[in-house]
């Protein structure tokens, strides 16, 4: 069942919202979203070690190619709309 909602500082905000940043190590506010935290690549390397995982894969971040990969190559990021940051250059408001 989707969540309808994301409420502060719990593991569904944090799931959508975190994101990998180069040049830090542990984790950091998110500055580019102002929510949840920005981690660095002995994050994921730590975090594939206790999970006995091969890769992570996440979504939810604009991607220029549709993918990008992180921490050699131990997270992936997929986006379905490698137009979308091109689309949103285009709009708009009306104030």
């Amino acid at each position: 069942m989707p969540v309808m909602e994301v409420f502060p500082d719990t593991l569904e905000q944090d799931l959508v919202w975190s994101d990998p940043k180069l040049d830090i190590k542990g984790y950091e506010p998110n500055k580019l979203r102002n929510v949840s935290v920005a981690f660095g690549e002995d994050i994921v390397y730590k975090t594939c070690k206790r999970l006995n995982l091969d890769l992570i894969i996440r979504a939810h971040q604009v991607m220029e190619n549709g993918y990008g990969f992180f921490a050699g190559r131990k997270l992936v990021t997929i986006f379905s709309a490698p137009l979308y940051a091109e689309l949103v250059s285009f709009i708009t408001y009306d104030a």
